[in-house]
């Protein structure tokens, strides 16, 4: 076990440190890297499923079509809530509050959203 980035201090790089071969198990994140996994992409889409138990029972319903994606075998997956709007300095009570805005967003799939929004988005 290495913890603390020991290997790699970069989440997004955890599946290549992985493909590397550095480590034989790897803690990752599709979101970091959601045009690697697209399928697994799917259920972060809006209206796919009702709740993040939906979406994990979706998404291990699937687990099989999923590794041949990830090309590993899957020890652990689950989808999350969908994502909040969090601001520290700016209060956000219409659309035109997010103009000029930059959003750290959960996945790549989510800039086009953000964008659409007016707002400027990074992951």
């Amino acid at each position: 076990m290495f913890p603390g980035g020991a290997l790699n201090a970069v989440p997004p790089k955890q599946y290549a440190i992985f493909l590397d071969g550095v480590s034989h198990i790897v803690f990752a994140l599709p979101g970091y890297t959601g045009d690697v996994f697209p399928k697994t992409q799917v259920v972060g889409m809006p209206d796919v499923c009702a709740s993040a138990t939906a979406c994990t029972e979706a998404l291990l319903n699937a687990l099989a079509e999923l590794e041949s994606e990830y090309n590993a075998k899957i020890l652990a997956i689950w989808a999350n809530a969908p994502p909040v709007l969090l601001t520290r300095d700016k209060p956000v009570r219409s659309m035109e509050d997010l103009a000029c805005m930059t959003l750290r967003v959960t996945s790549k799939g989510d800039i086009p959203f953000a964008e659409a929004l007016g707002a400027s988005a990074v992951v």
